[in-house]
């Protein structure tokens, strides 16, 4: 039992019954269809060759019937060989133009010019028995067989019985010398043993080399991917490295401004000597408010940033009614948009629900709003309005101011890199890290963020997400 089960493991490790391998059997089509097109051309201009001389020179000058036989039993076989091979060298140099012959069509290709060689062979030594004992044909047909094409050699082996069988069942009507016949049918059993060994030894040799072919593709695809994924990192490092070195020089320069304003004012509010009326103390208490909270919000950006880079936040979803954050991040900007003399009114949807972070939502709220105030002129009016859609269960949250508006180039690349040339109405300086801010959170929230601008007529940004059932 053990031996029939390794003989069982070793007839399917090496396909040795019957290819159910596809890939295999494509490698074989693919190589066997080339020995033959290589075979084709050999074959058609031999059996041309040997219908010329026996039809046109070969004339015998004594009348016998053997040699008759012998003469159209040798033209018949040549001939169908002719026929054969001119038909498959045609399909297989002009196979582009038979579309209609599919992989299956292939392999009975594959395996009309293994039968042909071997039968017509078979045939051609079986009427040579008419004229002299020897089996050349048959003998170069099972070895040529064996070398061009390349079947499973459990198939071969039965193919190859059948011809053995063949040829010693129609041998004695050939050739009556008993002598002989026992000698052809030894070497001709022998020659059979000779083609099924060259068979599977082809056979398994090559099953081993199209395979360690396939483990080296993979390996050498797997490579490829591990290699792009390495760019694809580096890049991606590169990048972040650039946009944190870009990062903290603007942030150098973006917080210095802030803080000489900071400790100046302080300085005046703090000197005895300077004397401030009503109006320049509330002046200067005011300036003092707005660039204390625009400091603070850049430092709370640039830590919600750095923890966003880290992969340090986590968000911590909670239901919520987001009305109530919103009128804090409104508070929170009150003061600057009075300082520009801005409106901001507010159509908020009190009994609204999601589930979201309440940090996220609140940076979100806090920095739309304040870049809808530093677009915006003087004496305009921002509009924050809450919408829901009931069917697609979707909160949305709409920023829209009177200001300078955006081109196209400049929305598009608004949530890719940060940048301190966008001054606002008033000369003020930022670094768009807030709106790159929104979109990150907006994204780890699963909601979306996304602009409605023209130069010069205003912009709207509107920040969507899923809304919670009551």
């Amino acid at each position: 039992m053990m031996k029939l089960k390794n003989i069982s493991l070793l007839i399917s490790k090496y396909q040795l019954f019957i290819l159910d391998d596809v890939d295999l059997a494509k490698q074989f089509s693919k190589l066997n269809l080339n020995r033959i097109k290589i075979a084709s051309l050999f074959v058609v201009l031999l059996s041309a060759y040997h219908l010329i001389v026996l039809l046109f020179t070969y004339q015998p000058h004594v009348v016998d019937s053997s040699l008759a036989t012998w003469k159209w039993g040798i033209v018949s076989a040549h001939a169908a060989l002719f026929v054969i091979f001119t038909a498959i060298a045609g399909f297989l140099f002009y196979e582009k133009t038979f579309r209609y012959f599919q992989s299956s069509s292939k392999q009975i290709v594959e395996m009309v010019v293994y039968l042909s060689i071997l039968f017509i062979s078979n045939g051609i030594a079986l009427f040579d028995q008419l004229i002299t004992p020897s089996i050349t044909p048959i003998l170069l047909g099972a070895a040529a067989v064996s070398l061009v094409v390349l079947i499973p050699p459990v198939q071969a082996f039965a193919i190859l019985t059948i011809n053995l069988y063949l040829f010693i069942y129609f041998s004695p009507l050939f050739q009556s010398n008993s002598a002989i016949l026992v000698s052809n049918n030894l070497n001709v059993f022998t020659m059979m043993v000779i083609s099924l060994f060259i068979t599977a030894t082809l056979w398994i040799e090559t099953v081993k080399r199209i395979r360690q072919e396939q483990i080296l593709h993979q390996q050498h695809l797997a490579l490829e991917a591990n290699t792009h994924e390495a760019a694809l990192k580096t890049s991606a490092l590169e990048e972040a490295n650039r946009q944190n070195k870009k990062l903290f020089s603007i942030i150098a320069h973006d917080l210095r401004g802030p803080f000489n304003t900071l400790i100046a004012s302080s300085e005046l509010l703090l000197d005895d000597e300077i004397l401030l009326d009503e109006k320049e103390a509330l002046t200067l208490k005011t300036n003092l408010l707005k660039t204390s909270q625009s400091t603070f919000l850049l430092l709370e950006n640039l830590l919600g940033w750095s923890q966003m880079q880290q992969n340090n936040m986590m968000p911590q979803p909670k239901l919520m009614f987001p009305a109530q954050v919103l009128r804090s991040a409104i508070l929170d900007c009150k003061h600057i948009a009075e300082a520009k003399k801005i409106s901001l009114e507010a159509r908020i949807l009190e009994e609204a629900q999601c589930v979201a972070d309440q940090f996220m939502l609140q940076t979100i709220f806090r920095n739309l709003l304040m870049n809808a105030i530093k677009f915006s002129h003087k004496d305009s009016v921002i509009v924050i309005e809450m919408t829901k859609n009931s069917q697609d269960k979707i909160l949305s949250f709409h920023f829209i101011d009177q200001g300078i508006g955006m081109t196209d180039e400049v929305k598009a690349s608004l949530f890719q890199t940060m940048s301190s040339k966008n001054q606002g109405t008033l000369g003020e300086t930022g670094i768009g890290l807030g709106l790159l801010l929104c979109k990150e959170f907006s994204d780890t929230m699963h909601g979306t963020l996304t602009i409605t601008s023209s130069l010069w007529k205003g912009s709207t940004f509107t920040f969507t997400i899923p809304l919670a059932e009551a």
